[in-house]
């Protein structure tokens, strides 16, 4: 009986303290607390510069406040988790190590990182090769108008020179070919010649078109004439048997240049001796001077100038000048002395 008690005792005492052990170790259980995970917190991962604006990443990042580098306020975009911050006002951006500060809306404290921004380095433009310059030659054929002298041009260029003149005439231009068309701008890519082209002038007292008269075929009679080795001819006046017999000499228009509308007989001469009241004729329909030929118009009344230099004497005919054959000029003085360097019959229109 005695031994039957002890083992039910036993059991009693093992079971108090399997159940005190659960007890206590549901207690401590109870006393410790457990972690608390934060999620969804906001954070920068990288910051650069690239093109003159700072480039800053991260994770979980709200609407951004304000944003600065160092003291420079920036203008800010954002785009998911990736803010580009600019400097306001046209500013640049400071250079070396700079902290960046972002005030996010809901965040007290600012977030910040550092930055490294470089000094700008300057942009220097390549040098552009120089192109070499070709230049062309240009001549001008005036067509019996002023002088143009040969010019260089920049090939691919356009032509620009003062315009010739000619009496009688109004320059209209340039062309390429001879009888061509005027061109405006014309441009050369080589060596090139120019023809002017001319438009007859309107006015009647202008002279348009000169026939140079053959010194060979000056007629005299009562002087002694020397045809010289440069083309002129020098006359020396002498007598004829009668007192009104004094040096005479003329000039002839061929047959088939008359009939022009002869505006003036221009006569160049040197080494003459001085004397006015000189008579002179015209006469027409002929190519004879003697005073036999032809209708002569009324006399007029010559001056030649003494001295070496070259000189010159217009004669005007009278009407009609579409007639004109010849002029005949009379009573120059005993041994008075005239070199002709040229005779010029000038048309008008």
């Amino acid at each position: 009986m005695k031994r039957k008690f002890l083992r039910v005792s036993t059991m009693l005492v093992l079971s108090g303290l399997l159940a005190f052990s659960f007890v206590a170790t549901s207690c401590g259980d109870d006393d410790e607390e457990d972690p608390v995970e934060i999620v969804n917190v906001p954070k920068i991962t990288n910051a650069e510069v690239k093109d003159g604006a700072i480039i800053v990443t991260g994770e979980n990042l709200p609407e951004v406040e304000t944003a600065k580098v160092g003291d420079l306020e920036l203008n800010v975009k954002k785009e998911g988790n990736t803010i580009t911050g600019t400097p306001k006002d046209g500013a640049e951006l400071p250079t070396g190590e700079q902290t960046v500060s972002i005030k996010f809306k809901g965040i007290d404290a600012p977030l910040t990182t550092k930055v490294t921004i470089p000094e700008a380095t300057p942009t220097i433009p390549e040098a552009t090769p120089t192109a070499e310059i070709v230049k062309v030659k240009v001549t001008f054929d005036t067509d019996g108008g002023s002088e143009v002298a040969e010019i260089e041009v920049e090939k691919g260029k356009a032509v620009s020179v003062e315009a010739p003149t000619k009496e009688g005439y109004t320059f209209k231009g340039w062309a390429t070919e001879k009888g061509g068309e005027v061109k405006a701008d014309i441009t050369v890519d080589a060596d090139t010649t120019l023809y002017a082209v001319w438009e007859q002038s309107g006015n009647n007292d202008v002279a348009v078109a000169e026939l140079a008269l053959d010194l060979s075929t000056i007629w005299s009679q009562f002087c002694d004439v020397t045809n010289n080795a440069d083309g002129s001819v020098t006359l020396k006046m002498s007598k004829g048997e009668e007192d009104w017999q004094k040096g005479e000499f003329g000039f002839a228009i061929p047959t088939d240049m008359q009939g022009g509308n002869y505006k003036k007989i221009v006569v160049k001469y040197k080494d003459a001796t001085a004397q006015d009241g000189i008579g002179c004729v015209f006469h027409f329909d002929s190519e004879s001077v003697g005073w036999a030929n032809g209708e002569a118009a009324n006399s007029t009344k010559l001056a030649f100038e003494a001295g070496s230099d070259v000189k010159t004497l217009t004669i005007t005919p009278d009407a009609p000048a579409d007639k004109l054959g010849t002029v005949r000029i009379f009573d120059y003085a005993l041994d008075n002395t005239i070199t002709i360097v040229s005779v010029t019959a000038v048309i008008g229109e």
